[in-house]
């Protein structure tokens, strides 16, 4: 992560994210303050708030956004309800400057 730090990438992703888990992200953002981590792949709607307020800069989430029944079923407006913002603000008590939300992921910045 120092290294795509050093070549210019403004968030440094960590992947797997439950690699160190979320304690693993605060020890290094406490150590390292100008990397902006990003875990993804085993962050979930459970644990995003825990990586977020432990110094994670965003998560990544995909699998608990898309559901591979609901993709199977070509259910888009499941996907999109489990999509919607307001709710993940409202469930882990979370403020966020900015949500990125895209086809294939979403990302949360803290």
């Amino acid at each position: 992560m120092v290294t795509a730090y050093r070549a210019g990438a403004p968030l440094q992703k960590l992947f797997p994210g439950v690699a160190g888990g979320a304690g693993w992200v605060k020890a290094v953002s406490s150590a390292l303050p100008m990397l902006n981590i990003n875990p993804t792949s085993g962050v979930t709607l459970e644990n995003a708030g825990e990586y977020l307020n432990m110094g994670a800069a965003s998560v990544g989430l995909v699998a608990p956004l898309f559901d591979p029944v609901a993709i199977a079923n070509e259910d888009w407006d499941q996907i999109a309800k489990n999509a919607e913002i307001g709710k993940y603000e409202e469930m882990y008590d979370l403020r966020y400057e900015y949500i990125n939300i895209s086809c294939e992921h979403i990302v949360l910045n803290h």
